[in-house]
């Protein structure tokens, strides 16, 4: 299995019957930047970090804050109750 560059940017498994939900894919980024950031991760930095507009930034982050992955406190988003189970 190898890792290429797609189109836009992003890294992307060459195996043909692989399937990448997008996402998904930034979902887990943002909780592995809450899990690298012991500041909290604020809905600027999670833009830069996906690339993605500001609305999907807070969308994304506050999507995973429902689901308990991250907790909100402060205007930042830290790693929740059920981040690391």
């Amino acid at each position: 299995m190898t890792t290429d560059i797609n189109a836009t940017g992003e890294e992307s498994d060459s195996t043909p019957s692989a399937t990448r939900i997008q996402s998904v894919a930034r979902a887990v980024k943002l909780i592995r930047l809450a899990a690298e950031t012991p500041d909290g991760v604020h809905a600027e930095l999670a833009r830069k970090h996906l690339g993605v507009s500001l609305a999907t930034a807070y969308h994304l982050l506050n999507t995973l804050a429902q689901e308990g992955m991250l907790d909100k406190r402060d205007r930042r988003y830290h790693l929740g109750p059920t981040g690391l189970e």
